[in-house]
């Protein structure tokens, strides 16, 4: 008999149970309002301005949660993405128009103060330097064998400078890429909006308190266009024609008088497209990517290599008439690349040339008219060693020579070109 009471007491026991509701802390309360918040800024039925009030709601409530042991994490997330969509709508909007400057912004009875940070040297970027903004979630990385990040606060943004006509140095049809992460520091309702340079900053304030910031190291990278390596590599080396405007030096990050430019200089039948894992190595590392700035030189492999390194040496002259205080470079070279870079570090004149016979020299020097100094074949023949190079780094350069140009692929190779 007290087994049959115990069972019905039992059942009506666990039904209550089920009935009561689950309690929820503040902190996810708080998160949910925050998820709200960035759920309604999507919305591309309201104005700009509404969307972006609402960006900085969510991201307020949001940074409150940082620290709480429940929603830290998903908090941070929310805060991340909140940053980064702002961001790239304020950048969007009307050509501009919400884009570095003060704006007053309401939203739902909430009105919100907010102002640009200042360029510095230490790692805040001028806003004014970026003609478009692109979320790094975005960036097809298809192309770089790994994806290099750092976790922490803020947006990871690749900021781009894309102006017409190209500025000196920089990549003719796609501007120049630098890593950005937006961070929002809110007193009351008045916020700050900061992009910052994940190379040069490790730490920013939010909410009172110096937290690690968010680092996407290779999106600018992935985001430049990826083309076919192969095909414009064969087509450099037998329609030199086609390729010829495209010879020059360029710049894979802004210009920073603070760190080394590290050049690097592909091979035969290639284009700078075959250093992209590399540099993608050099910006995972914290100390390579904040002492050193990659650049590549473009050339097409169907020139005399004379002909290449005297367009090298004039590009390389080009960047200390434009940016006198520039560091000494360091040069990587491959295969017909590191011959031409080893004749950025030579010195040859006249007399150089009768280790091939004086006579023969005195022949191929004939056909250089008297007081033509500026005479292509002089200038490719004749030559001093940079001054401004550091050190040379050679990958499989054929100092001496290759068999292989003697033999049958030579040969066709030859003929091809």
């Amino acid at each position: 008999m007290k087994i049959r009471i115990l069972f019905p007491l039992t059942a009506a026991v666990l039904a209550i149970a089920a009935c009561a509701p689950t309690r929820v802390s503040e902190a996810e309360t708080g998160h949910r309002g925050a998820l709200a918040y960035l759920k309604q800024a999507s919305r591309k039925t309201l104005s700009p301005e509404e969307r972006a009030a609402l960006y900085l709601s969510s991201a307020a409530q949001s940074a409150k949660l940082l620290d709480s042991p429940e929603s830290g994490t998903s908090a941070r997330e929310t805060y991340n993405s909140s940053a980064a969509d702002l961001t790239v709508l304020l950048a969007s909007t009307d050509g501009g128009r919400l884009w570095n400057k003060p704006l007053t912004l309401s939203s739902g009875g909430t009105t919100w103060r907010l102002r640009f940070a200042k360029p510095t040297r230490d790692g805040v970027w001028d806003p004014a330097r970026f003609t478009s903004i692109v979320p790094a979630s975005e960036v097809d990385m298809k192309h770089l064998d790994q994806r290099n990040r750092r976790d922490g606060i803020g947006g990871a943004l690749v900021g781009v400078r894309k102006m017409s006509p190209p500025e000196p140095f920089a990549p003719q049809l796609a501007g120049v890429n630098a890593a950005v992460t937006a961070v929002l520091d809110f007193k009351g309702q008045d916020v700050t909006l900061s992009l910052l340079d994940p190379a040069d900053k490790m730490n920013a304030s939010v909410s009172g308190k110096s937290r690690v910031i968010e680092g996407d190291f290779s999106a600018p990278l992935a985001h430049y266009p990826k083309g076919s390596e192969v095909w414009d590599g064969l087509m450099g080396a037998i329609h030199v024609s086609s390729y010829m405007k495209n010879t020059g030096l360029y710049m894979l990050q802004p210009y920073d008088p603070d760190r080394i430019p590290l050049i690097f200089v592909h091979g035969l039948i290639s284009t700078p497209r075959m250093w992209r894992n590399v540099v993608n190595e050099v910006e995972s590392d914290p100390e390579l990517r904040g002492k050193y700035q990659c650049w590549v030189f473009s050339y097409p492999t169907g020139n005399p290599p004379a002909y290449s390194a005297l367009r090298f040496r004039e590009e390389l002259d080009r960047v200390y008439q434009l940016y006198p205080a520039a560091k000494d470079y360091v040069l990587v070279g491959h295969s017909m690349g590191g011959l031409i870079s080893h004749m950025q570090v030579t010195t040859l004149t006249r007399d150089s040339w009768d280790i091939i016979g004086k006579k023969k020299a005195d022949n191929f020097f004939a056909g250089v008219e008297k007081g033509k100094k500026d005479s292509l074949l002089l200038r490719s023949t004749v030559f001093k060693a940079n001054p401004h190079i550091g050190r040379v780094i050679f990958i499989c350069t054929p100092h001496r020579g290759s068999e292989m140009a003697l033999g049958s692929l030579g040969m066709i190779g030859m003929r091809l070109i």
